[in-house]
Order: C-alpha cells, then sequence, then structure tokens
C-alpha cells in the first residue's frame, strides 16, 4: 500500500491501521524522504473509516494538530474504538484467557476434593 492511497478498511483495528501506517512511513524514510509529524497526522485523520468521522471532528477542534503527536493519536483512537465496541480481538482474548481460567480453577478445586478423600 503507498502513502498517497492510504485509507482505513471498515472492518480493521486502529492497532492494525496503524502497524500499517508505521510500516509505510519507515519505508519511506529507508528512502530518505521526509514526512513532517503534522502532515502525517492530518493523512491519518483523512484517512480513517467512516466509524471515526465524528471523533476525528472532535480530535480537530480540540487538539492542536500541530503539536499532535502519532503516538498520542493512536491512543485517542484506540481508546474510542474501545469505547464504542470496535474490533474485538482484545476482549475476546480477553474473555477466553478468563473463561479459561475459571475451568481451570473448578478443575482444581474437583482435583483437590478427590485427592482428599
Amino acid at each position: 500500500m503507498r502513502y498517497e492511497t492510504l485509507k482505513m478498511h471498515s472492518n480493521e483495528s486502529i492497532a492494525n491501521y496503524f502497524l500499517c501506517v508505521d510500516e509505510i512511513v519507515n519505508c519511506m524514510k529507508n528512502l530518505s524522504e521526509e514526512i513532517k509529524k503534522v502532515v502525517l497526522v492530518e493523512k491519518v485523520l483523512r484517512s480513517l473509516s467512516a466509524k471515526f468521522e465524528s471523533k476525528v471532528s472532535a480530535i480537530e477542534e480540540k487538539e492542536d494538530l500541530q503539536n499532535l503527536t502519532m503516538t498520542r493519536l493512536h491512543q485517542i483512537l484506540t481508546t474510542f474504538e474501545m469505547r464504542k465496541g470496535g474490533p474485538s480481538d482484545m476482549r475476546e482474548v480477553a474473555f477466553k484467557v478468563s473463561a479459561k481460567g475459571k475451568k481451570n480453577s473448578v478443575n482444581q478445586d474437583t482435583f483437590q476434593k478427590k485427592n482428599m478423600r
């Protein structure tokens, strides 16, 4: 994917999108191309999927884009995605681990009770 045609897919998570952006920016830097932080931040804001329109407007009104870092933008958008209920990869993993822990706990309790007899 090229920088000029950078666009977030509707089912893509912020984490995956920022990985893609970082990869493109690193390739550009390796080719000795310079890109200003503010230009990159503005590009990312313009290229987000439609589900982020309201947040983009809020960021443009509230934040000073000249001083907004990519790390801070990533944090803001990740928080928004989690609250809005976007891609739930992390929540599903957390639920699976939590559920697995309960299952193992029940199995250990049963095992301990059997061995105490």
